[in-house]
């Protein structure tokens, strides 16, 4: 059994703390957050210190680290987890297991109840994929990337970093998404993505170019 602390305080955090305290013997022994975003001591009835603290009151050899900061800024939240890296926390994944038939090579990854990931798929590091999210068989999912609810990624499809799928958005078989593709709720992918970019529609049409800010929802 490890002690786990959970980096930010939003609902995605309350979300991982509720399924880690319900679904797994590990305890969830606080809430650590940037200094300028603290607004409590307590959440949950847990503690929640800030940044600049979390070396002393929860060191490393003894606490495991979940980085549970959502999917507005795809770039922030990674410089983020960078930044956190260098303090030597060993990073866990929170996964529901009861339709994960994948293989989860990487770390801090949030893999919620309800979603399905097909036999031969394998998944990289720091994804969230929400309940009712379904990843089909031998689909390669490599960083950073967020799957909403209702989203389908077809059989034999490559994601590559930093992408959003949006709620109800279908990604046919055999497509590679490229890095930075936001996919908005409903779009349909048919064909290859362009890096940098921004889909809507049935079937989906590039609308935007991303290069200068990454996905921002």
């Amino acid at each position: 059994m490890r002690q786990i602390i959970i980096f930010g305080v939003g609902s995605l955090a309350q979300v991982c703390c509720h399924y880690l305290t319900n679904m797994t013997p590990n305890i969830v022994a606080g809430f650590v957050v940037d200094s300028k975003y603290k607004e409590s001591d307590a959440l949950m009835g847990r503690p929640v210190i800030t940044t600049d603290e979390m070396l002393d009151v929860f060191p490393p050899d003894s606490f495991d680290l979940l980085v549970a900061i959502g999917y507005s800024n795809m770039r922030n939240r990674l410089s983020t987890i960078e930044r956190l890296s260098t303090k030597n926390y060993n990073f866990t994944n929170l996964i529901s297991d009861e339709n994960c038939d994948g293989v989860i090579n990487g770390i801090n990854n949030i893999i919620l109840p309800g979603s399905i990931i097909e036999p031969f798929t394998c998944i990289g590091n720091h994804n969230i994929i929400w309940s009712g999210a379904h990843i089909c068989h031998n689909v390669t999912i490599d960083d950073n990337n967020f799957f909403a609810s209702g989203s389908i990624i077809g059989g034999y499809t490559n994601v590559s970093n930093g992408c959003f799928f949006g709620f109800g958005s279908i990604v046919k078989e055999n497509i590679n998404i490229s890095t930075e593709t936001l996919v908005a709720a409903g779009a349909v992918i048919i064909k290859d993505t362009e890096v940098s970019s921004k889909y809507i529609g049935v079937p989906g049409k590039k609308i935007g170019d991303l290069s200068d800010t990454g996905v921002i929802i």
